[in-house]
């Protein structure tokens, strides 16, 4: 986890050129990123985050650990939730709602997503 980003007031999001050069410097090609209801950073942040991650052919993975509730709907606040490789989401209810608006929705079950995550390594071994 690199929390290294500075969300500006307004909303232009600064990234920190630490940030961008370990990303292409390490050649990252995978980032998973938690987003929590909008209380670290704005929706406009995560979806330049988003785009800028693309940019350099990062695959990305978002889990949205809410998807809506009255006060918020993050299927319709970031609409750059679809260039994201995968959205990860907890619940049946979300889910069942986002995969009508978003193809790259994902029911997120932490046992199969763990499976993967050690299948996969094993498989670079």
């Amino acid at each position: 986890m690199i929390p290294n980003y500075t969300p500006k007031v307004g909303d232009e999001l600064i990234f920190k050129d630490g940030f961008y050069n370990f990303i292409k410097d390490k050649n990252i090609d995978i980032v998973h990123i938690q987003y929590h209801s909008g209380s670290f950073y704005p929706t406009k942040s995560l979806e330049q985050l988003i785009d800028y991650l693309k940019a350099l052919n990062v695959k990305v993975i978002v889990t949205l650990h809410a998807v809506r509730n009255v006060n918020f709907d993050f299927i319709k606040e970031i609409p750059n939730l679809k260039n994201a490789d995968t959205v990860l989401i907890h619940n049946q209810e979300d889910y069942e709602y986002a995969k009508k608006a978003i193809h790259n929705a994902s029911k997120h079950d932490i046992e199969s997503v763990a499976l993967k995550i050690f299948e996969n390594y094993i498989s670079k071994l």
